[in-house]
């Protein structure tokens, strides 16, 4: 008796499912000649075949999970080209973005394909599948293909904390240049091969030479000729051990050389120094004159204080 029963009731389900698949089919064969589509002059975009729930008898079972599985992966791929969308609304991106249309046109093909297959489990129509699957699988490729053309160019962007070091560093440049720019000390940059990576508005009145001019120089460019051998190899015993080189960091004078040939005697104080994780050596210059200048100034304002 309970296996008679058991059988009554799937005798029933399939009864109910089997009228609800030819519900489907018979709507859907009238939408099709509402639009004027012929579906059986071609045996593809004929609805004769079985509906798929019929493979499992219209176990409810099988029938649910697959119906609710379909449906919220559909929602889900729905959902992403959305997204993609409005980031790309957002942020106003107008370069490669068609590679970004062609993901959210392949999510979107996708999520197609699941709502489709739940269609197909009530109907025959296994053609238009076919087809749409088709147009999936060409998007599909054509994004696959955009993927690896546009790889090198995507292992170009910086890593996130590569891109926070370089914000870092682009505020540093900026906090020294301001710095730099406003000091009524002469300030240079050298690097460890002796050239001028930067040289300061004061520093270049000093010298006579322009921004651009000075960063084509080499720091013995600014001492006289008998001098420079000397210079070099102070220096870079300063670059090796500037703990040691206490004569060259504590405002000693030397003499320099101008644009025009002239000499000028300078007050000169170093500092080694990392900057954008190199060795630099930092060097500010005063004008001996103007410092001399300066301090009898000072002197006889305080003679009539």
């Amino acid at each position: 008796l309970h296996r008679v029963d058991r059988r009554q009731r799937q005798m029933c389900i399939r009864d109910r499912y089997g009228c609800i698949a030819i519900a489907i089919n018979c709507a859907f064969s009238s939408t099709m000649e509402a639009l004027m589509i012929e579906t059986s002059g071609h045996p593809m975009l004929s609805g004769d075949f079985m509906p798929h729930g019929m493979c499992y008898a219209w176990e409810p079972s099988i029938l649910w999970t697959s119906i609710i599985s379909d449906l919220l992966i559909a929602s889900s791929y729905f959902s992403i080209p959305i997204a993609i969308l409005i980031f790309v609304r957002k942020r106003q991106i107008s370069n490669y973005r068609h590679i970004y249309i062609l993901f959210a046109a392949f999510i979107f093909f996708c999520g197609l394909t699941h709502l489709f297959s739940i269609f197909t489990i009530f109907s025959g129509y296994y053609g238009y599948q076919a087809i749409l699957k088709a147009a999936t699988a060409l998007i599909s490729f054509a994004t696959a293909v955009g993927v690896y053309v546009y790889l090198p160019l995507a292992f170009k962007l910086p890593m996130p904390s590569e891109l926070l070091r370089q914000q870092k560093s682009a505020a540093e440049n900026e906090l020294f240049k301001q710095m730099s720019m406003n000091s009524p000390t002469g300030l240079i940059l050298v690097n460890q091969k002796f050239f001028i990576e930067h040289m300061n508005p004061k520093a270049c009145q000093l010298f006579g030479y322009s921004a651009e001019e000075a960063c084509r120089l080499s720091i013995n460019d600014l001492v006289p000729e008998g001098s420079q051998n000397m210079h070099t190899a102070v220096m870079q015993k300063y670059v090796d051990s500037p703990s040691d080189a206490y004569q060259m960091n504590a405002g000693r004078i030397v003499a320099g050389i101008k644009q025009d040939g002239s000499d000028i005697a300078i007050e000169i104080n170093l500092s080694a120094g990392t900057y954008h994780d190199e060795k630099f050596i930092f060097v500010s210059v005063i004008d001996r004159e103007e410092k001399i200048e300066a301090e009898n100034l000072l002197r006889l304002s305080l003679i009539h204080i």
